[in-house]
């Protein structure tokens, strides 16, 4: 990971409006992971926000496919290992449709022939947290599950920089994955966060993909912001749905020019 990220920030530091003694580097859902193990390798980095934070990418994913009865080394036999060419003739009742666009986006991800390949793959995706020394916001949403909410906790205590933690609630709209019920807070918190000196010009690197299928039919009026005022809702009207699991990462450059 951070020999990409490296070449971007190679790229970034080009363009004559950029600091590069400015940089933040922002990792949502999967980017969670690969923004964390880029901070912790490249010195260039000196903000991290993670949303939220992972250190232990094969655990987290387990937990992503906790319906299929545990750990997948351990449920599954050998002979009950699936290719890609298999997902599709395994019938729905036996595997969600959900579990099964995650499971082929995985194993296309990792560019491993099986699941089973896959998994044991992951064990090799792990930060140790005492290597990010840059000070970082880590988030995450009491809905997220047990082992997202054992790795912010993590993140927080063992980094050895400065780690400001902030965990959302059913009560502000922002439980669950990556805030998706209220964007509006979260990306609020990454500027607030923003140290005093960064904030007349900073550049964002913004890793993102969506791990889940989550419903945003609450009402607007529901949203707030720190305040507690209502906030606009600019991703998505009411209904409408983001569909995560079968979909691409999604890199954007987010840019705000030095005055």
């Amino acid at each position: 990971t951070e020999s990409w990220v490296s070449a971007w920030i190679d790229l970034a530091a080009k363009i004559p409006q950029v600091d590069a003694d400015l940089l933040a580097l922002v990792g949502i859902s999967f980017g969670g992971y690969f923004a964390s193990r880029a901070a912790a390798y490249e010195p260039r980095i000196r903000v991290l926000v993670a949303n939220s934070p992972i250190v232990d990418l094969r655990a987290y994913m387990t937990s992503f496919v906790a319906g299929m009865g545990g750990d997948p080394e351990e449920v599954l036999t050998p002979e009950e290992d699936f290719s890609l060419a298999d997902i599709d003739e395994i019938p729905d009742d036996e595997m969600p449709h959900q579990i099964k666009e995650m499971s082929r986006s995985l194993i296309r991800r990792f560019g491993q022939s099986t699941f089973l390949g896959t998994f044991s793959y992951l064990r090799n995706f792990i930060v140790d947290p005492v290597t990010i020394t840059c000070p970082a916001l880590a988030l995450v949403g009491t809905g997220e599950g047990g082992e997202p909410i054992r790795q912010f906790h993590a993140f927080g205590q063992r980094c050895s920089g400065p780690v400001t933690s902030r965990m959302f609630t059913a009560a502000e709209g922002a439980d669950t994955h990556c805030q998706l019920g209220n964007l509006s807070l979260s990306f609020s918190l990454f500027f607030r966060h923003v140290p005093n000196p960064f904030q007349d010009g900073l550049l964002f690197l913004i890793l993102r993909q969506h791990l889940a299928r989550e419903s945003l039919a609450a009402s607007p009026d529901d949203v707030r912001d720190l305040e507690g005022r209502p906030a606009r809702r600019t991703h998505a009207r009411r209904g409408a749905r983001v569909t995560g699991h079968g979909a691409l990462a999604e890199c954007l450059l987010g840019l705000r020019c030095a005055q």
